[in-house]
């Protein structure tokens, strides 16, 4: 099993931690975004006979709460609908309402409900998580942000709504924005966790282990942080540090089936199959349907030598996954071993289908064909396979010297970085990110015609790419070609809806235009997808002092000086508004 395959699995691994806990805040009483079991809608006899007597509203609300928390919830449905039929200025019934039609599957009216319930009631925190979680089922993702966002407003101390806000903006990938809430927040494993996250998801290796070392330090108990700390381990390949704290975490929970299996992927790793074998065969007795436990043992087994077991496990594997690659691969190995090359065959080139970059699989196909005597399309099969290794090895040296150019850029040494990016580009002349850190280099050096070629050809081959776009936006609007910035700038935008670079570079041009409102809109956006974004805050007090909005100017600007204390543009600013707010004091005396 390679350590890629490995890795990605280390990654859900976060992130089902993370989401584990999604369903908390439907508020203890036992609510589950599911059907409702279907049960005879039998109330007490008492409280039938209440409603048969005096069908108040009331009466009806006592009825759909008796439903709902034994968590019938269609019958809690009609209950409340009846509350609502008798008093609809009811924000209260509403809101209950909306909470049954949610467990009960029903996102879409229940985002109604709540709607109506807020505009009768706006203060209403719970309201807000629900229409958020209502939100989220039906992927309106950004709509479902402003709902938990408001919730935290109203209560900026509850852990629910910080953890549902953080969670929606981090499957967003707006992570600056997550890691800002998440850092001035309480020391909860929840949102710690939530930080993990967001840290890994930007690469900021050292701060995701910081965070779990001071989990770990404060709760030396929590499995969640030893084991989620064995996974990043694992993703900067420190192997043995890594089995240390997933030993840990199951000593700590023995039966936490995602560590186990987790542990034994490593223990292959490190090809201690021996040690991995009780584990595997443990969790396959506890996951007696699930591919991971097969696919494991048929690793396991091949790797001991015992290929009639490998070969049967691995056949289950593929039977609950047939598009798992490494599943086939493997299963292509051991057919072999066991002489059945004609089914090593069938094997090796669905794996082929599945991926066609791999060389391994390639070789080992040609090498069958000819067992079973079929020289021809053996030999077109190593043809394949000669050209895909002179293909990698050039990439393989393009990424050297691209490594080598990064690091001559670091030191300063332009020019040399500019001909080691140019080399590297030769050797692999499809890597749109090559080209762009051409493009990074030769700005340096102050040739702007060579850069915008380097980033033509860098969006030419990757049309998406939001960097290369935002980067020629900023070439034409120093040019003075404004139309074509502003171009730029929105297709940076479009392809990255929360890279608050392109926002407030595109805000800049419409301030320079004399379109505050848009200008305004946009900066707000970049601090709020980065609100460590010093420039979009001292940007944003610009436009807002222009509209005569110089409290809210004054707030912005401190914003900008917490993040960046000797910001000179900012303390100027500060200074002029300073100066303004002053002479509409001495105004208004």
């Amino acid at each position: 099993m390679s350590a890629d395959s490995f890795l990605k699995t280390g990654s859900r691994w976060l992130l089902w931690r993370a989401f584990a806990c999604l369903l908390v805040w439907l508020f203890c009483s036992g609510l589950a975004l599911a059907q409702s079991r279907g049960p005879k809608c039998h109330a007490p006899a008492e409280l039938e006979k209440k409603i048969a007597s005096h069908p108040s509203a009331a009466a009806y609300d006592e009825l759909g709460a008796y439903f709902g928390q034994g968590e019938h919830y269609a019958c809690a449905i009609p209950a409340f609908r009846a509350s609502v039929r008798l008093n609809p200025k009811s924000w209260q019934t509403r809101s209950y309402l909306a909470l049954a039609l949610l467990a009960n599957g029903d996102a879409e009216n229940a985002v109604r409900e709540l709607g109506i319930s807020l505009r009768l009631n706006p203060d209403q925190p719970q309201a807000h998580m629900t229409m958020g979680a209502a939100l989220s089922q039906l992927n309106q993702m950004e709509a479902a942000i402003e709902e938990f966002n408001a919730a935290h407003k109203a209560d900026p101390k509850s852990v629910t709504a910080l953890d549902w806000l953080t969670k929606a903006l981090i499957s967003q990938e707006r992570y600056p924005a997550a890691i800002a809430l998440l850092k001035s927040g309480p020391a909860d494993e929840v949102l710690q966790m939530n930080l993990v996250i967001a840290y890994s998801k930007t690469g900021r290796n050292d701060e995701t282990i910081r965070v779990l070392l001071q989990m770990i330090k404060d709760r030396p108990s929590s499995a969640v942080a030893h084991s989620a700390l064995a996974t990043v381990y694992t993703q900067q390949n420190r192997l043995e540090e890594a089995a240390s704290e997933f030993r840990e975490a199951l000593r700590l929970n023995p039966r936490d089936a995602v560590t186990q299996v987790s542990y034994a992927k490593l223990l292959v790793l490190l090809s201690d199959f021996k040690a991995a074998l009780p584990i595997v065969q443990d969790y396959l007795r506890q996951h007696p349907n699930e591919f991971e436990a097969f696919y494991l043992m048929g690793v396991i087994d091949r790797e001991l030598g015992n290929y009639p077991e490998a070969r049967d496990m691995l056949r289950q594997a593929i039977r609950l996954d047939p598009q798992h690659f490494d599943s086939r691969y493997i299963l292509g190995i051991v057919l072999v071993k066991t002489g059945q090359p004609a089914e090593a065959r069938v094997q090796l080139e669905k794996a082929l289908q599945l991926d066609s970059s791999s060389n391994e699989a390639r070789f080992r196909l040609a090498t069958v064909l000819r067992t079973l005597g079929l020289q021809e399309e053996s030999r077109k099969q190593l043809e394949i396979y000669q050209r895909n290794v002179e293909e990698r090895a050039k990439k393989d040296v393009a990424a050297t010297k691209a490594n080598q150019a990064n690091q001559s850029l670091a030191e300063g040494e332009i020019g040399r970085a500019v001909e080691l990016y140019r080399e590297a580009i030769q050797e692999n002349p499809k890597n749109a990110h090559m080209f762009y850190n051409l493009a990074l280099a030769l700005n340096r050096k102050g040739d702007y015609q060579s850069e915008r070629e380097a980033l033509e050809k860098a969006v030419e081959l990757d049309p998406g790419f939001a960097l290369a776009h935002n980067q020629l936006g900023l070439l034409s609007f120093q040019a003075g070609r404004m139309a074509e910035a502003e171009q730029e700038f929105k297709t940076a935008i479009s392809a990255d809806p929360h890279y608050a670079e392109a926002q407030n570079n595109l805000g800049t041009l419409y301030g320079q235009q004399g379109n505050d409102p848009e200008a305004e809109r946009l900066f707000r956006q970049a601090t709020e997808n980065d609100p460590e974004y010093a420039q979009a805050f001292v940007n944003l007090a610009v436009i807002l002092a222009s509209q005569s909005h110089l409290a809210e100017a004054e707030s912005a600007l401190q914003n900008a000086l917490r993040i960046e204390p000797n910001d000179e543009q900012a303390q100027a600013v500060r200074a002029k508004l300073q100066a303004q707010l002053s002479q509409q004091s001495r105004a208004d005396k």
